[in-house]
């Protein structure tokens, strides 16, 4: 007799960007296996029902103050009125602030009701904290991808640092978003990186729930061997002796990407020895002594494999940032990846064997170490990096540690 699945409702408000492409192809990869079923619940891709995709609607489009002060009448009209007065008017020096508030009553839904466990993954201006988790009754399993679930209104602790002009209102969001949390007691936490599994443990909001480690995945399968790389080169304008630097990022203008950083490093180093590839939105000037080639964004995964092989090396300068697909992305195309000593990336990167951690955060550090990279001061073997990533980043594990926790909390009930 065949057991019924176990029904996973998969949220997360879109599945564009680092978090919702994660949640997506976890969402996918779930499907492919007996025993689940995953509903993709998002703000903007259609709804599909031969994908299990779903997209939701506001359920009061009249505005947010009216219906969270449906979910919680604790919370006075007035003072919802005061939080987004408050916030528009500031002046932020940062990628994203949020509000755990929403007119998209996700929790409604029949088959968010129907399901055995609800997963959220990046979910800012998407739940409803107020309404959800007090709503929700079914276990809670939480993706981070980024700090924002643990903090008020910013979604990295740099950002926080430098937007003191928002302290008083960030800590009433910050108060006001653990007391929602705290309303449902059945919430287990995963995060990607033992630097988010620190930070999200020892916080006040989400310290007391269970904790587990499972990286994301990448479908090694997809990922084909480039057979016309010498075409690909001249295509490019890159078929000369010097070695070619990639950088890809769905914004190459985001402040907390380090883009910036990496353009003073660039200016540190006079020699014309490097290609640069940038891929991505908003193209980036770079110094006119290095060969640049912007690409814009890429979908296709075949194409952008394309391009990672052509690189000798991944630029990853970000000042914060959790698990960034790109790097598994390099590390699956056999590529060393350089970033600074930060955030996940010191967890993944191991200096010499399969990238380049740069200790001081500063741009003059970096282009160090890129001109010693320049010089083959470094020799990275692209097949040990490849196993590197197949053992930590292959999706049939993640997918296989994931079922193992939804069983796992199911057989508690």
């Amino acid at each position: 007799m065949n057991k019924t699945p176990i029904k996973i409702a998969t949220i997360s408000t879109s599945n564009k960007g680092g978090g919702g492409i994660a949640a997506f192809r976890l969402h996918q990869g779930l499907n492919d296996l007996a025993g689940v079923m995953s509903s993709f619940f998002n703000q903007i891709t259609a709804t599909d029902e031969t994908a299990q995709i779903i997209k939701v609607e506001p359920e009061n489009k009249i505005g947010i103050k009216k219906i969270i002060g449906k979910a919680n009448n604790k919370i006075s009209l007035n003072e919802l009125a005061v939080y987004n007065n408050k916030l528009s008017k500031l002046t932020l020096n940062c990628e994203i602030a949020s509000l755990p508030y929403s007119s998209y009553n996700i929790e409604n839904h029949p088959l968010i009701k129907e399901a055995d466990i609800v997963h959220l993954h990046w979910v800012a201006d998407f739940v409803n904290y107020p309404s959800f988790f007090k709503k929700i009754k079914k276990p809670i399993v939480w993706t981070l991808h980024d700090m924002n679930p643990f903090q008020g209104l910013f979604h990295y602790k740099n950002d926080e640092i430098n937007n003191t002009v928002a302290s008083v209102l960030d800590r009433k969001v910050y108060q006001d978003k653990r007391k929602f949390i705290h309303q449902h007691s059945n919430l287990h936490i995963v995060c990607l990186t033992d630097w988010m599994f620190k930070a999200s443990s020892n916080s006040d909001i989400l310290g007391d729930y269970p904790h587990y480690l499972i990286p994301n995945g990448l479908d090694f399968s997809a990922i084909k061997e480039i057979d016309n790389i010498q075409s690909l080169k001249k295509k490019y304008n890159i078929d000369n002796n010097n070695k070619t630097l990639l950088c890809v990022s769905q914004n190459l203008k985001n402040p907390r990407k380090g883009f910036d950083l990496l353009q003073k490093a660039l200016n540190n180093i006079s020699e014309q020895c490097f290609n640069i590839i940038t891929l991505g939105n908003n193209s980036i000037q770079l110094p006119s002594n290095f060969n640049h080639v912007h690409i814009n964004h890429i979908d296709d995964l075949n194409e952008l494999n394309s391009i990672y092989s052509l690189a000798d090396l991944f630029l990853l300068p970000s000042k914060e940032d959790n698990l960034p697909n790109v790097m598994l992305e390099a590390f699956a195309n056999g590529i060393p990846v350089i970033a600074f000593n930060t955030g996940g990336m010191k967890d993944w990167i191991i200096s010499n064997e399969n990238g380049i951690l740069v200790d001081d955060f500063s741009a003059k550090e970096f282009a160090k170490e890129l001109i010693k990279f320049a010089q083959n001061t470094y020799a990275f073997n692209s097949v040990d990096i490849k196993r590197y990533a197949e053992k930590h980043f292959n999706v049939i594990n993640q997918r296989k540690k994931y079922i193992h926790l939804y069983q796992s909390i199911l057989n508690k009930l």
